[in-house]
């Protein structure tokens, strides 16, 4: 079986003029879902990260560097096209699109060797026959403009996901009225109120009780680790799941701050190698492992998860944006050993639901997998036609 064509597709959707919460910059911005053919008609999907590069770098990479690497190359030699190549890509977003790029090839070939082996993905990961189909989910929201919003509306927000079977939610810092792109707010992280988002986490555990589980993702916006140390103390006391990248991402800090506090400190949504997680795992920096297979791809994620089980860590995919990238993910927490969560974004995005057929829901917490094979998803493709505002190839 060979290789025979990567057909390239640019989405986007509108967000209703009355929406007043932040949104993924990426849901109006656009980013890309990728499919590959082969010369026995069997095809896969894959969704690069729209955090790797801005959209046309992206489409550029895939169309003058990856489709040539990629052509003519057999679907089951997955582990070598993919396995991620440190010197390809610099560590932050918006500068890695080789590396995203591989990731969306990573998540369409696998899909293509699940459907030659008539399996779902997460039953070529885990041949145990015990092994279930749905993993546990973690309603990831809580995001507010600086003004009007009020700590009532994420406390409504918290109930709500409670009242819907999530036992875990996930907020964030308010967001500046600005909304700075992600890769802006990447590099020079906005300031928050401090104070006041502890005094939010000290109402919302009051409110939703000692049982169920609260996150809160700062995005690097604490600007010491003094200061976090101080944050993360309350969170402490709080009894908080984890502490997602508090402060910017060097490892020598985080290794400080994993010292001087009890609540688990989770990173690597950015990463895309394993290599790059040993570093941080070898300096006791990290506590709870992140990566997505949208910026690390499917293959490289498998490394990864050794990597979590000899060092004893907790690993919980980052799940953000697409439906196909959604898939990937999905299949990965459920057949990952110590994998015993995954993010699900409440936030505005039709583009993670109406993009498939039959699309993901959580029902009591917990997402469930179908047994079609691969990655068990496809494509609306009158869905696609209107989201899609650059293509290459027709849609088929």
């Amino acid at each position: 079986m060979k290789i025979t064509s990567l057909n390239i597709y640019a989405i986007r959707t509108e967000i209703p003029a009355d929406w007043g919460y932040p949104v993924a910059s990426f849901v109006n911005g656009g980013s890309v879902i990728i499919k590959i053919n082969t010369d026995q008609g069997i095809s896969g999907w894959g969704e690069p990260s729209p955090y790797g590069a801005p959209l046309d770098e992206m489409i550029k990479v895939l169309q003058k560097d990856i489709r040539p690497f990629i052509q003519g190359k057999n679907p089951s030699d997955v582990a070598k096209i993919t396995s991620q190549d440190e010197s390809r890509a610099k560590h932050i977003y918006g500068e890695a699109a080789w590396s995203s790029a591989i990731a969306g090839v990573s998540q369409a070939l696998w899909d293509i060797i699940g459907k030659i082996e008539n399996k779902p993905l997460f039953r070529l990961f885990n041949k145990q026959e015990s092994i279930q189909n749905k993993i546990e989910t973690y309603a990831s929201g809580g995001m507010t403009f600086e003004t009007p919003h009020s700590k009532e509306e994420l406390i409504e927000e918290a109930m709500k996901a409670k009242d819907n079977g999530f036992h875990f939610w996930k907020f964030r810092p308010t967001s500046p009225k600005s909304n700075l792109s992600h890769f802006e707010r990447s590099k020079n992280p906005p300031k928050f109120d401090a104070k006041e988002l502890l005094q939010v986490s000290k109402m919302l555990r009051t409110k939703l009780g000692d049982d169920f589980g609260l996150m809160i993702d700062v995005g690097c916006r604490i600007p010491t680790t003094l200061e976090a140390i101080e944050f993360g103390k309350v969170l402490d006391e709080l009894d908080f799941r984890f502490f997602e990248e508090p402060i910017k991402r060097n490892p020598e800090e985080y290794s400080n701050l994993t010292k001087k506090i009890n609540t688990s400190v989770g990173i690597g949504e950015c990463f895309f190698s394993a290599e790059q997680f040993i570093k941080w795992v070898d300096l006791k920096a990290v506590d709870i492992l992140q990566p997505d297979a949208n910026f690390a791809g499917i293959t490289e994620i498998l490394k990864i998860s050794e990597i979590a089980r000899q060092h004893d860590k907790e690993i919980i995919l980052h799940n953000w944006t697409n439906a196909v990238s959604m898939a990937a993910n999905a299949h990965l927490a459920v057949a990952l050993p110590g994998c015993n969560l995954l993010e699900y974004s409440i936030t505005f995005n039709p583009m993670r639901s109406d993009l498939i057929q039959n699309p993901f829901y959580v029902k009591d917490g917990f997402l469930t997998l179908s047994e079609k094979a691969g990655l068990g998803i496809e494509i609306d493709k009158n869905t696609l036609e209107k989201l899609c505002f650059y293509k290459d190839e027709e849609i088929s």
